[in-house]
């Protein structure tokens, strides 16, 4: 058994873009690019009046002049969504498969949309993804993303990465309760299911990951063949692994914590090949990564950017240096650890549009969160800033923290304590709200929604 499956994996090796030279793959990056972008010239609705608008001839660029041409910003996608789809003649055959949406975290979600093409597409960036990380079609990956109110591909491609594997999966089917359909699971029933089928991948938010871990171990259950827990939709900070390691050890399992980049755009992920080693393209033929600057120019390897994707070989939603947000380093060079090249995020330092200003205090919610998650006894959270008064625009500013913790601790002294952290890192003094697990003010319609929301 372990020299097939040795074989299997030296066969998708060879197959694999990334293990190519970083010369070799900017060519196959280049060539892959003229093509695309002969296609949009003609039937992009967005970037072929744009292109005109500036005077720019889009078949006539490569990676070499890319920066001629301007970045393209979410607002862009949310305000023109259905221009961003190639609208191919009939004789490509190539309707459209599905289609999932953004996360909604700072707006309406939009929707991305896949053809047929495409969803094999992503089906190689899954398997590549998988790959990546360690799994394999032994595996019995358990998927704990929620069931949300819009389709989201972090539940939906996690089912198709075991898939294109040949492994095993199952769905925790976690979300908020639906009585009239019953299709979602408490969080024991998620526990008990995850020790039945002897999961060996946990699969979803660390946060939620974590409740998991923790009701296993209240139910005195053990899940020994769990090997691997793959986090992505939140920071994965080294708090955060270390709290997962341990929760799991607490269930007889010895885990390896793998870490990933995701966004709705690519509907797939940059994935660590080991932890620290830097988040990897799977798929170098299908995506450009690129560092940009404000004015939206290509900067150095060593130099901090907003990370942008441009699309190569797509035929649904398709995007030229759409910027993801995230501030990064981006090397081209081959992983170290795996070999691996075609572009390798080496540090990140957050996402842009996550400051707000609260009591005139200008706050990163993702500081806030991670504090708040990982903070000792905390299983889960929900923040609510509001008006002191909702019908004074003018009153002041409120950050209500309900917490869940770990044995239900409801002491004065913790709540004392949480509050004087988050003071600590922020500047403004939270309401700590110990509730049950159960009573969080938690909407599941997307992924990504269920940690803060602002009343104001």
């Amino acid at each position: 058994m372990m020299s097939t499956h040795t074989s299997h994996s030296s066969v998708q090796a060879r197959e694999d873009v990334s293990f190519l030279s970083p010369q070799e793959i900017s060519a196959v990056q280049n060539e892959k690019l003229v093509k695309q972008f002969e296609l949009v010239e003609q039937y992009h609705s967005f970037y072929k009046a744009r292109s005109q608008k500036l005077g720019i001839k889009l078949s006539s660029l490569t990676l070499s002049n890319l920066d001629d041409f301007p970045a393209t910003s979410k607002t862009d996608l949310a305000e023109n969504f259905d221009s961003f789809r190639l609208e191919l003649p009939d004789e490509f055959s190539d309707p459209i498969w599905d289609i999932s949406y953004t996360s909604g975290s700072t707006s309406t979600p939009i929707p991305i949309y896949q053809t047929s093409r495409d969803f094999r597409t992503i089906l190689l960036t899954q398997r590549r993804m998988a790959e990546i990380r360690g799994m394999n079609s032994e595996d019995r990956i358990l998927n704990l993303y929620p069931l949300t109110q819009y389709p989201h591909g972090a539940w939906t491609r996690a089912n198709h990465a075991a898939a294109t594997l040949g492994a095993y999966v199952a769905c925790g089917m976690s979300g908020s309760s639906d009585g009239e359909f019953g299709a979602t699971r408490s969080l024991s029933e998620v526990a008990q299911l995850a020790a039945r089928i002897e999961a060996t991948v946990f699969w979803g938010v660390p946060s939620y990951v974590k409740k998991v871990l923790d009701q296993i171990e209240k139910e005195s259950l053990t899940i020994p063949k769990l090997r691997m827990i793959a986090v992505s939709g939140e920071a994965c900070s080294s708090q955060m692994k270390s709290s997962l390691i341990e929760l799991a050890a607490r269930i007889g399992a010895d885990v390896q914590i793998s870490n990933s980049l995701g966004a709705s755009e690519l509907q797939c992920g940059l994935v660590e090949c080991k932890d620290g080693a830097g988040f990897h393209n799977p798929a170098p033929e299908l995506f450009y990564f690129s560092v940009l600057d404000h004015a939206g120019r290509e900067v150095n390897e060593d130099t901090f950017g907003t990370l942008a994707v441009t699309h190569l070989d797509r035929r649904g939603t398709t995007l030229i240096k759409y910027l993801l947000g995230d501030q990064v380093r981006l090397t081209r060079s081959a992983c170290p650890e795996c070999g691996r090249a075609g572009g390798r995020i080496i540090a990140h330092q957050g996402r842009a549009g996550t400051l707000i200003k609260i009591r005139g205090q200008l706050v990163d919610r993702a500081v806030l969160e991670r504090c708040v998650s990982e903070f000792p006894g905390v299983i889960d959270f929900m923040i609510l800033v509001s008006k002191e008064n909702p019908l004074d625009g003018l009153s002041e500013d409120l950050i209500n923290i309900e917490v869940a913790t770990k044995d239900s601790e409801r002491s004065d002294q913790f709540a004392s304590a949480l509050a004087t952290e988050v003071k600590k890192k922020i500047n403004v003094t939270p309401i700590i709200t110990l509730v049950e697990i159960g009573n969080l003010h938690v909407e599941n319609v997307s992924i990504k929604t269920t940690k803060f929301r602002d009343e104001r």
